[in-house]
């Protein structure tokens, strides 16, 4: 599979899920999204295979481990299905944030490349290209030819 992502780096070469604050990085699945300069300036693609379903993250919670892991992340049982759903409605951004990386770290836990989020999938494990400036022509050209 390949995703998108923009960055303010121009010198991404791999994905670090020890450092930032979401264990990874987003990508969307629409290369289109590579021209908007909302989330940077350069644009890199992600070849990924395995994803991360909420099913996957709902068995490992009830789990002994899970549990463990739960604890060891300031979360309880009662933290589960925000968990486990990336679509709960959580009123504050910390924490939404929070579960964001406790999902990617479950997902690298268990092995998977990447966790569905609401807004595309959160890479843990994946393959960085450097297409380019989001505004330059190698990027104009790599979206047309992939429509192609």
């Amino acid at each position: 599979m390949k995703g998108y992502h923009n960055s303010n780096q121009d010198n991404l070469k791999a994905i670090d899920s020890n450092i930032g604050i979401y264990g990874g990085i987003f990508v969307t699945l629409n290369s289109s999204h590579c021209t908007d300069t909302h989330y940077g300036e350069y644009v890199y693609a992600i070849d990924f295979e395995t994803i991360c379903e909420s099913s996957d993250i709902e068995d490992f919670l009830y789990t002994e481990e899970g549990c463990q892991f739960l604890a060891d992340n300031n979360r309880t049982e009662d933290d589960v299905e925000a968990l486990r759903d990336c679509e709960y409605a959580i009123d504050d951004d910390d924490t939404y944030r929070e579960n964001q990386k406790i999902r990617a770290l479950i997902a690298k836990k268990l092995g998977f490349d990447a966790v569905e989020e609401n807004d595309g999938y959160l890479v843990v494990n994946g393959v960085v290209t450097y297409l380019g400036h989001c505004k330059s022509e190698e990027v104009a050209e790599y979206i047309e030819n992939d429509y192609d």
